[in-house]
């Protein structure tokens, strides 16, 4: 039984954008002050 992996991945590179898309709108440094 192969597993379903297109809803997985999808998630994953959902979240992954929404991650990037993070780090550029809050730099790690800025968001420390």
């Amino acid at each position: 039984m192969e597993p379903n992996w297109k809803p997985l991945l999808d998630l994953i590179r959902r979240h992954s954008t929404t991650f990037y898309l993070g780090s550029l709108l809050f730099p790690p440094t800025e968001r420390k002050g």
